[in-house]
């Protein structure tokens, strides 16, 4: 009985390595199909654009200004839906991984945990309301910052480079971010010497919104003016 015993801890620790490398596994491939996903929005841009489509897109009884801002659309709701998709991903591993491996849990001392952490958290929005929505204004404002970042990067790859346009993008994208960061780094600076917090996220999401809206200005500029479909 002992030998059994023995056996059936062993086989237990082997269920749950393979549940971790399985979870573990799950979640790198997650993030991979994030990144994939942000792969072929800019392809589908780029072959909209800057190829023989291009010629039809811009034939459109539309203007440059609708074509860029449903391209933007497209991607934008493409991307919530994939993370949307990711989210129930990690809870589906999540789900799973708790019911492969046996957990002596007391689900009613988890609640009242959970409780006390959500009133902790909803005491704090309270009190910190403001920082809290310029934190969110500043997430929303970098996401489509980083968007237009990719998109202007395509853009500038696609008109600079004959051959090579992905090298192109890669260095303008770097580029891009080399000057962004050289900014936040001085707007983090400044704000560790005056200690307020309110300060930097306010002026990190003035700078996101900037970097937003010059950056979609700055590529409809580029394909009306710069780019030749004759």
């Amino acid at each position: 009985s002992s030998e059994m015993y023995v056996n059936g801890e062993d086989e237990m620790q082997i269920l749950e390595v393979l549940c971790v490398i399985l979870a573990t596994a799950g979640m790198f491939a997650i993030g991979f199909c994030c990144v994939g996903a942000v792969f072929v929005f800019l392809s589908r841009f780029y072959k909209r654009c800057f190829t023989d489509e291009g010629y039809l897109t811009f034939t459109l009884p539309v203007t440059s200004h609708q074509i860029l801002l449903s391209g933007i659309m497209n991607t934008v709701l493409g991307m919530l839906v994939v993370m949307v998709a990711a989210v129930v991903g990690v809870g589906i591993i999540f789900g799973l991984f708790m019911t492969a491996i046996p957990q002596e849990i007391l689900w009613a001392d988890v609640w009242v945990s959970l409780k006390d952490v959500m009133t902790q958290i909803l005491e704090s929005l309270h009190k910190n309301a403001g920082e809290f929505i310029m934190l969110g204004l500043s997430g929303i404002f970098g996401a489509f910052a980083c968007l237009m970042e990719l998109m202007l990067a395509v853009t500038i790859g696609a008109l600079i480079a004959k051959k090579h346009k992905i090298i192109a993008t890669v260095a303008v994208y770097y580029g891009i971010n080399l000057v962004l960061g050289m900014v936040s780094s001085f707007l983090a600076m400044t704000a560790v010497f005056s200690q307020d917090l309110s300060w930097l996220l306010g002026s990190t999401a003035m700078v996101s919104c900037v970097a937003a809206v010059g950056g979609y200005l700055l590529m409809h500029w580029l394909i009306s003016r710069k780019l030749n479909l004759t």
